[in-house]
């Protein structure tokens, strides 16, 4: 299930994270917090409402929002991070 997936991911991050003393953990850490939630409310409202035009919509924007705003700035230089303080 994707939400699995996503609680092993962030915990995995997390920890590498903690691990290297990353000094943005804590900013990092609630970004993922906040897009879980996102996911949690996408998710009820799929269950509640089931498939629409609407709902594809607005998981294409969190989806892809997630992949322009996080993965390529944030977790990029958290990457970084990681790489230099091996």
């Amino acid at each position: 299930m994707l939400g699995d997936y996503i609680v092993k991911h962030f915990n995995d991050e997390e920890a590498l994270q903690k691990q290297s003393d990353y000094p943005k953990y804590d900013l990092h850490r609630e970004q993922h917090q906040i897009y879980f939630a996102e996911f949690q409310k996408l998710k009820n409202e799929f269950i509640e409402n089931g498939h629409s035009m609407e709902f594809t919509l607005h998981l294409n924007n969190s989806v892809i929002g997630w992949i322009v705003k996080h993965i390529k700035t944030v977790d990029n230089e958290f990457g970084k991070y990681y790489n230099s303080n091996k």
